[in-house]
Formats: C-alpha cells, sequence, structure tokens
C-alpha cells in the first residue's frame, strides 16, 4: 500500500500547470503582434507628393 504525502500532487496537476502556461503564451505573443502590427516605421514618404506640397 502506497502512502502519499500531503504535498505531493499528481502527474494530471503538471499537465494542467503545461496546458495554462501555453495559453498564456499564446495569449501574450497574440497581444504583441496586435501591437506590433500597428506600429508604422517611419518613412521618407512620397518624394512627387513633396513637390507638389501636398
Amino acid at each position: 500500500m502506497k502512502t502519499f504525502s500531503l504535498n505531493q500532487r499528481g502527474q494530471g496537476f503538471e499537465v494542467f500547470k503545461l496546458l495554462i502556461a501555453a495559453i498564456v503564451a499564446v495569449f501574450i505573443l497574440t497581444i504583441m503582434l496586435q501591437i506590433l502590427q500597428g506600429i508604422k516605421p517611419p518613412t521618407q514618404g512620397n518624394p512627387r507628393l513633396k513637390e507638389q506640397g501636398l
């Protein structure tokens, strides 16, 4: 007969922690990609528009 200590947890809990970590990682990656897509890099623009004064 096996005896379990009070602080020992089953293998299922480790899988659950891994699943939560993966979900949080995907959530953070999604937010970061949305932020990066919204950033427009500075450009010099169209020189023809500058000549016309637009």
